[in-house]
């Protein structure tokens, strides 16, 4: 019985000693990536980083980088396979955090990937908003809202307050201005 235990601590012991430096690289690169720091995220995924490694509430260094708007990050993350379609626990992408930020480059970025396709229209939890909703809302610059909607994105959808992206156009004249431009409208 006491050789038993002592080779399951043995077997432990090993596979902490072979997992532990690769967990410990996903949070160091989710910790880069929320503190916007460009070279250290470079230098994680240079050694091996996993770039879908996720936090706590399911978020992921592409979904902080989209957050800061760090485009060169972004584009190092996805080049190392992350997974832009991941969503956290609030069924947000980074796509969806990039429009909510009025994150007109990654927006852009983001929606010609082909991991975005089977999520551009995924609406967050809590607005039941999609990330066209999100970037018309956050003022998006039009080359941001055509590229989500040749991206897939759709124009009947609707939030929790029951609107489609074209009725989330026309609330103000500054939103009915970059819709027209995009071809929403």
């Amino acid at each position: 019985m006491r050789r038993s235990i002592s080779a399951f601590r043995l077997i432990c012991l090993l596979g902490s000693l072979f997992f532990q430096p690769a967990l410990a690289d996903e949070r160091a690169l989710l910790k880069a990536a929320k503190a916007n720091d460009t070279r250290s995220v470079l230098a994680l995924l240079d050694a091996g980083a996993d770039p879908n490694g996720r936090g706590a509430q399911g978020e992921t260094p592409l979904m902080a980088a989209a957050l800061h708007g760090n485009i060169k990050v972004a584009k190092a993350l996805l080049q190392a396979r992350a997974d832009c379609g991941l969503s956290d626990k609030l069924d947000r992408t980074a796509l969806w955090i990039a429009a909510a930020g009025s994150q007109t480059e990654l927006v852009a970025l983001l929606a010609k990937q082909d991991c975005a396709q089977a999520t551009i229209n995924l609406a967050d939890e809590q607005s039941r908003s999609t990330a066209l909703h999100m970037a018309i809302s956050t003022f998006v610059k039009a080359s941001g809202l055509r590229a989500l909607v040749r991206g897939g994105a759709s124009l009947t959808a609707k939030n929790w307050l029951g609107q489609t992206p074209p009725a989330t156009c026309k609330q103000t004249a500054k939103r009915l201005s970059r819709c027209r431009s995009a071809g929403i409208l």
